[in-house]
């Protein structure tokens, strides 16, 4: 009988691989903005997140999901390319107690993808097979629904390298794992997006430039960004949308905001919500 990855990874017992110090860049919120059905306005803060240096032209982002209705801590970890383009993508899994239950990494190389689990000793414990796919995509593993979408999405679309007008498709790739080598991955649902051009939009309340894409599936979103960061989205729903909030810079990414004074080393993972 199949098993979805989420499952499989914490029957394993497998464990997270710490990550290296490394000198934070930027760090940020995701907060939802929606009207119920009551008509009144809600808030919600989704995502805290810390973007880190992983070499000259490289980041490693570190986002904490807030949802725990799982009960379960997720923190999702990408490398990115100088242009905020995924890399990498993996999630550490955390129990209430906050004991590591589970770990999963995937690299994307030369137009393939590739997932490990990882055993408490960091050695290889499964890998799959090189699954070949052009294109820009996300990322979505089987039976694991507390994700940050929006770096996801972000990292979609940072893939595309869209000029002025110009369309693609964005395909989602859905990941199953089962243990003993059963991997199984499966591209569908193409969404269009499209590159309308640049714009201002508010970070900080200061007036950044922003490139705003559409993207077009059963529904339209439209998404805004900022020197690779996803900084705003507007859902097909009046009052809906996604913005960054509580932005701080310790690099100059956005060039219209400051930069502020970077604290030396420590580790890039967000801080716990109390």
């Amino acid at each position: 009988m199949r098993t979805c990855l989420f499952a499989a990874l914490l029957g394993c017992g497998l464990y997270g691989i710490p990550a290296p110090a490394q000198d934070k860049v930027a760090e940020g919120e995701y907060l939802m903005r929606w009207v119920s059905d009551k008509g009144t306005p809600e808030t919600k803060t989704t995502t805290r997140w810390v973007l880190t240096t992983a070499s000259s032209s490289r980041y490693h982002l570190e986002s904490e999901v807030l949802d725990r209705s799982d009960g379960m801590r997720v923190v999702q970890s990408e490398e990115l390319n100088k242009q905020m383009a995924p890399t990498a993508i993996g999630y550490d899994f955390y129990q209430q107690d906050d004991k590591a239950a589970g770990n999963v990494r995937c690299k994307f190389v030369g137009g393939s993808i590739t997932c490990t689990a990882y055993s408490d000793s960091g050695r290889d414990a499964d890998s799959s097979k090189p699954f070949k796919h052009r294109g820009p995509f996300w990322l979505s593993l089987v039976g694991l629904f507390t994700v940050d979408l929006d770096w996801l999405m972000d990292g979609a679309v940072n893939m595309a390298h869209l000029e002025k007008g110009r369309k693609t498709s964005i395909t989602t790739m859905t990941v199953w794992w089962s243990g003993a080598e059963d991997w199984d991955f499966h591209a569908y649902k193409e969404m269009s997006l499209e590159f309308v051009g640049t714009e201002t939009v508010q970070l900080n309340r200061v007036t950044v430039a922003a490139k705003h894409y559409v993207l077009k599936d059963n529904e339209v979103q439209n998404l805004w960004i900022a020197a690779g960061i996803l900084v705003k989205i507007s859902g097909p729903e009046a009052g809906d949308e996604t913005l960054v909030t509580n932005y701080k810079q310790y690099k100059k990414l956005i060039p219209e905001l400051p930069v502020l004074p970077r604290a030396p080393g420590g580790g890039p993972t967000p801080q716990k919500p109390t």
